[in-house]
């Protein structure tokens, strides 16, 4: 069994166990179970095929989580209550709706989450701090990593969706564009088609359930077609959506046919697309030969040091 008894080799160990535990813990909410929405459709697809409607058991109240306690508590808090803390959420919301994580998290949810990240990483860090002398050089660092760590975690997720959108508009306009020449006599009908199509392919198609949810906004939310098509735009946050957008409302307005609307922008989405791969595989091979580094550097710090420590201290009792 190795022991560990230099005091700084312990202290970079126990910030990777931290950091591995708020990581953890962010994740947790990230992919956490489906929500009460999805288990109602679920239910509701289970009585259309039996045909009648399951014996209801009454629901017990649930306990709220010490995430729903502390969301609410920030809720309440009166500097949110003031014009900049309610910009402040209106601007997360935004983030959290770009990040796809909305139906997850209501921006106070999201602070909660953030808040206990920095209860755990940097609280352990103090601990540490008074408890073994972790030294400043290390102390000062992490506690600026840990702080970080929400805001970054969630600009990450904003990236890798917004990643996955550039990549499939091409295939979302051709989609769109075959619909409408297969004689579906309006784009609301293309929409339906495409939605309906991606409900059965087995790759995730956000484009499709973005123009999904804005058509169910002009049909039935109360919302104009302009309206529910530029909702779409704040939710992405990507360039190349929001010319579609636009080009769409444009054809609407002057009454172009669609599938010339289409057909005129497909050029100029292939242009955007090309141009996004290649800003998105030069930003990922620096980041992937980083992430190399940083995997060998955390190993020996764990593996190796160690048991340099151990032969070393072997060798020193053996002269």
């Amino acid at each position: 069994m190795v022991v560990v008894d230099s005091p700084l080799l312990l202290s970079l160990l126990l910030i990777v166990a931290l950091f591995i535990a708020a990581r953890s813990y962010l994740t947790r909410g990230f992919e956490q179970a489906e929500t009460e929405a999805e288990k109602r459709m679920h239910e509701l697809l289970s009585e259309e095929q039996l045909g009648e409607a399951p014996e209801r058991r009454p629901e017990k109240a649930a306990k709220p989580s010490h995430r729903e306690r502390l969301a609410r508590w920030i809720a309440e808090r009166p500097v949110l209550q003031q014009e900049e803390g309610r910009s402040f959420l209106e601007r997360l919301d935004s983030w959290l709706y770009q990040a796809g994580l909305r139906s997850r998290f209501t921006p106070e949810q999201a602070l909660a989450e953030a808040i206990s990240i920095w209860v755990v990483g940097v609280g352990g860090l103090i601990a540490l701090r008074i408890g073994i002398g972790l030294p400043s050089a290390i102390f000062l660092p992490a506690v600026l990593f840990f702080a970080a760590y929400p805001p970054l975690k969630l600009r990450a997720a904003i990236a890798e969706r917004q990643d996955k959108i550039r990549a499939e508009i091409p295939f979302f306009i051709s989609q769109l564009y075959m619909a409408l020449s297969s004689g579906m006599a309006t784009i609301d009908d293309a929409i339906r088609r495409v939605a309906r199509t991606a409900e059965e392919d087995p790759y995730e198609s956000i484009l499709a359930r973005e123009f999904a949810q804005a058509q169910m906004e002009y049909r039935v939310g109360g919302k104009s077609i302009e309206e529910a098509l530029r909702g779409i735009s704040d939710r992405t946050g990507v360039a190349s959506v929001e010319n579609l957008v636009e080009a769409l409302i444009q054809g609407l307005r002057t009454g172009t046919e669609m599938r010339q609307v289409l057909l005129e922008y497909s050029d100029q989405a292939r242009e955007m697309w090309r141009q996004d791969m290649r800003i998105y595989k030069n930003r990922k091979q620096p980041l992937v030969t980083l992430g190399l580094v940083i995997t060998m550097f955390g190993g020996v710090i764990i593996w190796a040091v160690p048991l340099l420590i151990q032969m070393m201290q072997t060798l020193s009792g053996l002269s």
